[in-house]
C-alpha cells in the first residue's frame, strides 16, 4: 500500500496539503498488502470492479462461479425487456456473455496456466475497443436492477430536483457512458450480479459494504479518492488477527503535520470546556431543588441544550446523554471487549483446516434487542436522522437493551427519510462496534437487508436466524421445511415462488460436499431393505438433504460414548457448507408470507 500514498500525491509537499489522506492511507496499509492503479477516467468503477471480480474467478477451481453469473445476469434479462434499453441491453448482453465464456475455455486449457491467462484479462481491459461494451453492459446492470426495486432507489430521481421518473434519471446518469458510477449505482451493480463490494473511502474515513458476502466467492475491494476508483488487494484475516489491536490507534504522525494534529486538539478541548462552563452557570443560576425532592433521592432534570441552537453544542453523529444509571454500560463498552463478540470454531465433520467465525450469543442479544429499541423509536413517531452512535445504546445488567432518552429538541418527527438515515447509521454503527475484526457472513446479510427495506422486512430483520439461540436455529429450518412441503397443494403460487427465489442454489452434485455428515447422508442406505435416498441436482433435494442430516444425526448424537456434537453445531455445519442457504430460504418464506406464523416473538424475548 506505500505506492498509493506516491501514486496519489506525487511528491511530499503534496502530502503536507492533506495529512489525514495520508494517514488514512497508511492505516489501511494494516488490511491491504497491494494497490493496483486505474486509469483515471469515467468508466474507473467499472473498470476496477469487473477485473478484480474476473482475476478472482481465474484463480478459482472449476467453473462453477461463472455459471452463477451467467445465470444471475440471464435472470436479469428477463427484466429488462420490459425497459426502454432492451434491445441494447440484449445487444450488450451476448459480449458480456462471450467474455465469460472465453475465460471458461482458457481454464479448461491445461496449457494456459494462471499467469497466462490473467496477462490476457488485463490485455483485454487495455483498450476502450475491446471493453466499452462491458462497461456499457455493468451500467445496464445496474440501471436494470434499480428499476426493477424502485422501492428502494426512487430517491435517486426524487433528490436531484429533476422532474423525471427513474427509468429516465438511468437513462441519463447511470447508462450514459462516461459518467462517474454514484453510490447508488455501485450498490445496485453489486446487488444485481450477488457480487461483494467494499469501498475504503480515503476521503471521509468510512467503509462501505455493499450486498452480503458469500464463503468462497470473489469480494471485490476498492480504494475511493472523490469520484475515483482502484483496486486493493486484503491481507488474509490471520495476518491482521495476529498484530496488535492497539496498533491501529497509535499509528506515528509525521513531525512536519504534528502542529496541524495538535491545533485540532486545542480546539477540541477548548470547545469543550466552554460547553462545561456554560453548563455550570446554568446550573448554578437555577434554584435549588426542593427538600422533599432532596430526601426522596431523586435527581433533578439534566439541563437541555441551547434554545439558540440545540445541537450546535452536539456532533452531528452522536447525540450524546449522562446515563440513567451509572450501572449501564453502552455499546462503546462492549466494543472494548470485542474479542469476546465473535467465536471461531471448526464445525463437526470438517476437518481441522476449515476454520469458521460465529456470533457470540450475548452478541446476538445486543443486535436483536438494540434493533429493536430503534423500531420502538419509530413507532413512538420519532426519529434522530441518523444522530446517533454506539454510546446511545444502554445495556443493563440483564443484557436489555434500550436506547437512551433523548429530549425533545433531539428528536425529528418520522418520516421514512430520516428512518432510512437512522437504519444506515445504525448499520454503521454495528459495523463500528466489530472495529477491524472481521464480521461474521450471517451478521454481514442481516446488516445487507436492513440496508435494502427496513420497513418491509422488519419481523424477519427483528426475528433473523442469525440472531437466534443455536438449537433454535434448526427448529425453526425444520418447521419452515414441513410447510414448504405442503405448499404444492395449498399454494402452488406460494411454493413455485420460494423454489424460484432458491434456483441459485440448483446444479449441486455429491462432489461439492466436504463435511462427511452430509456425505455419509447423501450415500446412505435403509439397512434393512438397502435402499437408498435417491436426490436430483435441485434445490429441494438441497433441503432435504439438510433435513434428513439433521435427522439422521440427531437420533445418535452419542455413539460409542463419544459425542458426536450438540444440537447448536447443526446449523453452524449448514452455514459452513452451505453458504447463504438458510438466509435465502428464510427471507424467500418470510416474503410468502409464512415466516411469521413462527411467532417468534414468544420465543426470542
Amino acid at each position: 500500500m506505500g505506492e498509493a500514498a506516491n501514486h496519489y500525491f506525487r511528491n511530499i509537499d503534496n502530502s503536507f496539503q492533506q495529512p489525514e489522506v495520508g494517514l488514512r492511507l497508511k492505516y489501511l496499509s494494516h488490511h491491504y498488502s497491494e494497490f493496483r492503479p486505474v486509469h483515471r477516467d469515467e468508466e474507473c468503477f467499472y473498470r476496477s470492479f469487473i477485473f478484480s471480480y474476473l482475476e478472482q474467478v481465474v484463480d478459482s477451481i472449476g467453473t462453477r462461479e461463472e455459471d452463477r453469473l451467467l445465470a444471475a445476469v440471464r435472470a436479469l434479462a428477463t427484466k429488462a425487456e420490459n425497459l426502454q434499453w432492451a434491445s441494447e441491453f440484449s445487444q450488450k448482453h451476448k459480449a458480456f456473455e462471450r467474455l465469460i465464456e472465453k475465460i471458461k475455455g482458457w481454464k479448461r486449457m491445461q496449457e494456459h496456466p494462471i499467469s497466462i491467462i490473467r496477462g490476457k484479462i488485463l490485455e483485454f481491459f487495455s483498450s476502450y475497443d475491446t471493453t466499452d461494451d462491458i462497461f456499457a453492459f455493468l451500467r445496464l446492470v445496474a440501471a436494470t436492477w434499480m428499476c426493477t426495486r424502485i422501492w428502494n432507489y426512487e430517491w435517486c430521481a426524487t433528490n436531484c430536483g429533476e422532474n423525471q421518473n427513474l427509468e429516465d434519471w438511468c437513462s441519463k446518469h447511470v447508462i450514459a457512458p462516461r459518467v462517474y458510477a454514484t453510490s447508488a449505482a455501485v450498490k445496485a451493480c453489486a446487488e444485481a450480479l450477488r457480487v461483494t463490494v467494499q469501498v475504503e473511502n480515503v476521503h471521509d474515513g468510512t467503509c462501505e459494504s455493499t450486498h452480503y458476502i458469500v464463503r468462497g466467492a470473489p469480494r471485490v475491494t476498492l480504494l475511493r479518492i472523490e469520484s475515483h476508483y482502484d483496486i486493493i488487494y486484503p491481507l488474509p484475516p490471520s495476518s491482521i488477527n495476529s498484530s496488535n489491536p492497539h496498533e491501529e490507534k497509535l499509528l506515528p504522525i509525521p513531525s512536519s503535520i504534528l502542529a496541524y494534529d495538535r491545533r485540532k486538539i486545542f480546539d477540541r478541548k477548548q470547545k469543550h470546556l466552554d460547553r462545561s462552563n456554560q453548563n455550570t452557570r446554568a446550573s448554578t443560576s437555577k434554584s435549588p431543588p426542593h427538600e422533599d425532592q432532596k430526601r426522596s433521592g431523586r435527581k433533578r432534570k439534566r439541563p437541555g441544550c441551547s434554545n439558540q441552537n440545540p445541537r450546535a453544542s452536539m456532533s452531528k453523529s452522536s447525540l450524546r446523554k449522562d446515563h440513567k444509571s451509572s450501572a449501564l454500560a453502552t455499546l462503546v463498552d462492549t466494543r472494548r471487549r470485542r474479542t469476546r463478540l465473535t467465536d471461531t470454531i471448526i464445525p463437526p465433520g470438517c476437518g481441522r483446516t476449515r476454520k469458521y467465525e460465529i456470533t457470540r450469543m450475548s452478541t446476538r442479544l445486543v443486535l436483536r434487542r438494540s434493533v429493536r429499541s430503534l423500531y420502538k423509536l419509530h413507532s413512538q413517531s420519532n426519529s434522530l436522522a441518523g444522530r446517533f452512535s454506539l454510546r446511545n445504546f444502554l445495556i443493563s445488567d440483564e443484557m436489555t437493551i434500550e436506547m437512551d432518552e433523548f429530549q425533545a429538541d433531539d428528536l425529528d418527527p418520522y418520516t421514512k427519510a430520516n428512518a432510512e438515515v437512522d437504519f444506515y447509521q445504525y448499520v454503521k454503527t454495528i459495523e463500528e462496534l466489530f472495529g477491524s475484526l472481521p464480521v461474521p457472513e450471517d451478521i454481514h446479510r442481516w446488516l445487507s437487508m436492513i440496508m435494502r427495506d427496513p420497513t418491509a422486512y422488519q419481523y424477519l430483520i427483528c426475528y433473523h436466524y442469525c440472531l437466534m439461540e443455536e438449537h433454535q436455529m434448526m427448529h425453526v429450518f425444520t418447521s419452515l421445511y414441513n410447510k414448504l412441503l405442503a405448499l404444492p397443494t395449498t399454494d402452488p403460487a406460494g411454493y413455485n415462488f420460494v423454489l424460484e427465489r432458491l434456483k441459485i442454489f440448483s446444479g449441486w452434485s455429491p462432489m461439492d460436499l466436504h463435511n462427511v455428515y452430509f456425505i455419509e447422508t447423501f450415500y446412505w442406505k435403509d439397512p434393512i431393505t438397502g435402499v437408498s435416498i435417491i436426490y436430483g441436482d435441485d434445490v429441494l433435494s438441497l433441503l432435504r438433504l439438510v433435513r434428513n442430516t439433521y435427522q439422521h444425526f440427531m437420533s445418535k448424537v452419542v455413539e460409542g460414548r463419544k459425542l458426536l456434537f450438540s444440537e447448536k453445531d447443526f446449523g453452524n455445519m449448514v452455514n459452513e457448507q452451505f453458504p447463504g442457504l438458510l438466509d435465502e430460504f428464510f427471507e424467500a418464506m418470510f416474503i410468502a408470507t409464512y415466516y411469521a406464523d413462527l411467532q417468534l416473538e414468544h420465543t426470542m424475548v
